[in-house]
This record gives C-alpha cells, structure tokens and sequence, in this order.
C-alpha cells in the first residue's frame, strides 16, 4: 500500500520538527516575561495583573487584524490577493527579509563582542581586569 505524499515519515518528522521550533521561538518572550515576574517582588494581585497585561499586549494586534479582514472582507480581498501574490512570487522581497535578519543577528553579534569581551578598546585604553 502507497502513502500519499504528504504523509510519508520524513515530510512528517520535518513538519513537527518546524512547528515545533516555531512554537518554542515565538514562546521564548512569554517565558521571559514570566520569569523577570517572577523574580521580581510582586505580590499576587501585582503579578496577576501584569501578567494578563502582557498577554492581552501579545494578543491584541492579532485580534485587530482579524477584525480588520472581518470588517474589509469584500472589499479589500482583491486588493489584498494581488498584494500577496506580488510579495509571494517576488525573490528581491525574501532576499530583503533575509538580508535584514541577517545584519540584525551580525549587529547583536558585534555587540556581544563589543559588550561582553571588551573588543571595543582594541589599540589602547584600560587594562583588562
């Protein structure tokens, strides 16, 4: 018996291997969040309330945008399909996206060497401690 194409085991493994590294990157924040809560010295009502603060800060614009697309629904979704089909067909947009994360990560990454091992004073300066 043949399994159809997207149910083979490799095509599935990459597919739970994918959402899950989606899931845990998009979830780092939340555990950020709660763990500077928790070190912090809140009482409970504190704690509670900036809690449902941030979520509600984390889920608002993905509702607005829901809403939006409910409201526009007729009259946008033209506009919006050749929007999509553009950016989706387009190389120059995901060469953009790629090139902008990636001198986000080398700008973080000169920043740690700056920051954390002191390379900023090359040539001169203060000693090392």
């Amino acid at each position: 018996m043949r399994r159809p194409t997207s149910q083979r085991i490799p095509t599935v493994i990459g597919l739970a291997l994918s959402v899950t590294l989606a899931e845990f990157l998009t979830a780092l924040p939340y555990f950020g969040a709660v763990s500077i809560l928790a070190g912090g010295d809140f009482t409970t009502p504190q704690w509670l309330s900036l809690l449902i603060a941030y979520n509600i800060g984390a889920v608002l614009p993905t509702v607005a945008i829901v809403f939006v697309a409910i409201i526009l629904r007729e009259r946008q979704r033209e506009r919006l399909q050749c929007w999509l089909d553009k950016l989706s067909n387009s190389r120059r947009s995901w060469l953009t996206l790629v090139g902008i994360a990636g001198f986000l990560l080398a700008r973080n990454g000169a920043a740690y060497l700056v920051v954390d091992f002191g390379l900023g004073d090359i040539g001169g300066g203060t000693p090392p401690k």
